[in-house]
């Protein structure tokens, strides 16, 4: 399998590190291509790669990607850290950079959790947005 492409991707997360006793430590990248699809990028060897390569939570990255072979969640593909071109990071003040972010983000949100868990049966997506209909409470704890 060497069907690779390349895409401008937003990445929205950027899981905690884990450790895999193939890859070593990796996290888990997903991301927004400009279609407005999700990706799922893994392994991602963060720490591994050169300081340069290095991107932020809501930055535009340029990289190849293909299929996971081994991953059947419609939107996992195997990056190629190798080439990859960091492009505009988009920042959290306010407008006009919110409105960047939310071109790509509010199409994607869903009507509820539910449906995306439905989906997720189906092997339709594994990733998805959802606004809470309610917020019952909020708790904040401060540590010592």
């Amino acid at each position: 399998m060497n069907n690779w492409e390349t895409k401008n991707i937003l990445v929205v997360v950027k899981a905690y590190p884990s450790l895999s006793i193939k890859y070593g430590e990796t996290v888990c990248v997903a991301g927004i291509t400009e279609e407005g699809k999700f990706v799922r990028l893994y392994p991602v060897s963060f720490r591994d790669m050169s300081y340069d390569k290095w991107f932020h939570k809501y930055q535009w990255i340029n990289l190849r990607i293909q299929r996971h072979s081994k991953d059947s969640r419609p939107e996992s593909y195997r990056p190629d850290l190798e080439n990859i071109k960091l492009g505009e990071l988009i920042s959290t003040t306010k407008d006009p950079t919110w409105s960047k972010r939310r071109k790509y983000v509010i199409p994607l949100v869903s009507n509820s959790m539910c449906e995306i868990i439905e989906e997720a049966k189906v092997n339709k997506r594994s990733l998805g947005i959802f606004k809470p209909k309610e917020i019952i409470s909020f708790d904040v704890t401060l540590g010592e």
